[in-house]
């Protein structure tokens, strides 16, 4: 198991979906672009996830994906 996978949230959480939602836009995108943190947040939103918990896991997220 990759060193990430345990420093991702557990699988249901609300802090998982950010997550998974970030993983699905960079698959979409090819390539972590300038807008990719907006568009993260920007989806979570539509999906009822507060734009601040969305904001502190993609910055989570965003440190596993240098």
């Amino acid at each position: 198991v990759a060193d990430f996978e345990y420093l991702r949230p557990r699988a249901g959480t609300i802090t998982a979906k950010v997550w998974e939602i970030a993983d699905r836009i960079l698959k979409e995108e090819g390539a972590i672009t300038m807008n990719h943190r907006d568009l993260v947040i920007q989806a979570c939103t539509r999906e009822d996830i507060k734009a601040n918990t969305a904001s502190t896991q993609y910055s989570s997220w965003r440190k596993v994906h240098r």
